[in-house]
Formats: structure tokens, sequence, C-alpha cells
């Protein structure tokens, strides 16, 4: 891998470049001796993250919710890697994202190894089912998994995350949040009004934003040392994609995907140029610069306006705190 990073294309608000070389894998610098960790690693675009993190040397941590998938993807790596001298380790860890108590034993587990966890990657979520459904805990699965799980998550390795003198957490969110509705938190369970589908996944998309924007602020404002980066992957094949079932994300994959969809390698640029790229700071948003966003090289996005909202991303991070009982220290 190249020695130092290049930076990403820069972007005007309206996705313009600025730079004339973009980003590519080549330019993951050696990760030796760091600590990376990937959520929902075990297929899609987290899989390809974790690998390339791996082959840049890096000791890296699988985390799914399914011990045969997890395996089935250390050993898929472990072959991959075997004729690279200077690639890393990689190893799996069982979480899963819809339960609080999961995530706890999970996170206590790898608190107690001591390591400094350098590089947080939360990948993991679903998409919306077609009809209302609950998490372990009981909380809206889209909202419960995607916003909560990943909330929870972070807060419980915040121990492990500053023992690094400098550690990153990339949050995985998507395009679709910048237009939906504002966040309801008067119905934050989708509880009384109809199940509003692919507009759901939106939002728990919008929050993950907002979620960045307030561990920045608040890491800034307590030292944690932490730089927040929100990514959004652009429109890939994958098989959460394929597995969608409400009406709008069938017509996306009949119709948009097979032309205007990019493979889960490009998909996890992104999330590693924003892990490790040089020139990366807290509280920035990257993702594809190309034609609606679907696709295109690694470009800095401007945060949309709606999750720049501090009193809603002060208010998303109290009702986080109060559903999964996780308090950042």
């Amino acid at each position: 891998m190249a020695a130092a990073a290049v930076g990403p294309s820069s972007s005007s608000p309206k996705g313009s470049k600025t730079s004339n070389k973009p980003w590519a894998r080549t330019d993951i610098p050696d990760l030796t001796g760091k600590v990376c960790m990937v959520t929902g690693g075990t297929g899609g675009i987290g899989y390809e993250t974790a690998i390339a993190l791996v082959q840049s040397g890096a000791q890296v941590f699988v985390v799914g919710r399914s011990e045969e998938r997890g395996n089935e993807a250390v050993e898929k790596i472990k072959n991959a890697i075997k004729l690279i001298p200077s690639a890393g380790t990689v190893s799996f860890l069982q979480a899963e994202l819809g339960s609080m108590a999961s995530i706890e034993e999970f996170a206590k587990n790898f608190n107690a190894k001591e390591l400094a966890l350098d590089i947080l990657i939360n990948n993991a979520g679903i998409s919306a089912p077609p009809t209302r459904q609950t998490t372990i805990d009981g909380f809206e699965s889209v909202m419960g998994t995607n916003q909560l799980g990943t909330f929870a998550v972070t807060g419980q390795l915040l121990p492990s995350l500053k023992r690094s003198t400098a550690p990153r957490v990339v949050t995985v969110s998507s395009a679709m949040a910048e237009h939906c509705q504002p966040l309801d938190f008067e119905d934050f369970q989708t509880e009384r009004k109809k199940y509003p589908g692919h507009k759901l996944y939106a939002q728990s998309k919008l929050a993950n934003m907002l979620f960045t924007v307030e561990l920045q602020r608040k890491s800034d404002a307590n030292g944690w040392g932490i730089s927040a980066i929100v990514v959004h992957p652009g429109l890939v094949k994958t098989e959460m994609t394929a597995k969608r079932d409400t009406l709008f994300s069938k017509f996306i994959g009949v119709a948009v995907l097979p032309f205007l969809g990019q493979e889960a390698a490009v998909g996890s640029h992104p999330s590693l140029c924003a892990a490790t790229c040089p020139t990366v700071k807290g509280g920035e948003y990257y993702g594809p610069g190309g034609l609606m966003g679907a696709s295109g090289n690694v470009t800095k996005l401007e945060i949309p306006k709606n999750a720049k909202d501090v009193t809603a991303a002060e208010q998303l991070w109290k009702v986080s705190e109060e559903l999964t009982k996780v308090v950042y220290n």
C-alpha cells in the first residue's frame, strides 16, 4: 500500500471537484499497529472495508450477529491475504445491534482487552421491512438498529476509543437522509402513525448524521479526541439492497440499481477514505461525487442542512440515552 494517503476530491455544496486526483484504495497508508473494528463486517460493504484494512496491516475485528457468517468471513479474508507479508490480522466478535444486552456484553469483553481502538466503522444496519417490526428490546427495528444500536455500540466502546491517540468513528449513512422528513420525537418508535417504510430508513440515516455531528461536538467539549465522520456509500449492489421489501425499494432494485449501482468494493471507498486519509477531519461528510450521489469518486460533501440542526441533534442524543441507558463519559 502507499506510504502516504492522497486526499479525496473535495467539492462545493453542489459536488463539483476541485482536486485532480481521486482517492483510491492504494492511498490507504500502512496501518501496522492500528486496531480497527467494522460492525456488519461479514458481508457487503462491511466485508470489503474489513479486508482492505487487513491488507493494509491493521488488526481488524469484524462484528456481526451470525457466528457462522462471521467465521466464514474471517476465513475468506485470511485466505485472501496469505500472499501479503505486511497484512494484519482479523478475528470475529459476535454482537446483535438489536439487543442492548448483547452490545453491553460484547463491549465489556472488548474493553477488557485494554486495546486502543483507533478506528471504529459503524457499518451495520438494516433496511426497512414491509411492516413495523421490533427489536429484542421492543424498539422499532429500523431506528432501533440503525440509530440506537449504533449509538450504544459507540458509547459502550468509548473506553477503548479514548485509549487511542487519534480515534476515528466513521458512521455509514445514506444520501436519502438529505430530503427526508425531520425526526418525529413525539412518535420516535412509530407506534401511532402509519408505518412509513423506506421513509423511516431515510430518517434513521438522518439520525446517523445528527449523531455524528453531536458526537463530534461532545468529543470537542469533553476532550475525548474523537474525529467523527459520516459517509454514504452511494447506490451499491449488495445482499441488503437486493432483499429490500418495500415497493419503492423494489422499484430502485429493478429500474435504477442495474444502471447506476456499483459493486460493494467501490461502495466501501468512502468508509475507507474517512477512516484512513490523513486530510480527513472530524465533522466532515464523504460520499460518491457522481450523478445523484449514486456512484463516482470519493468526494468531500456538504453536510445536509437538516443534519446541522443542533436542537434536533441534542434531542436525538437525549432520546438515545434514555432508550438505550448508555451514557457517554
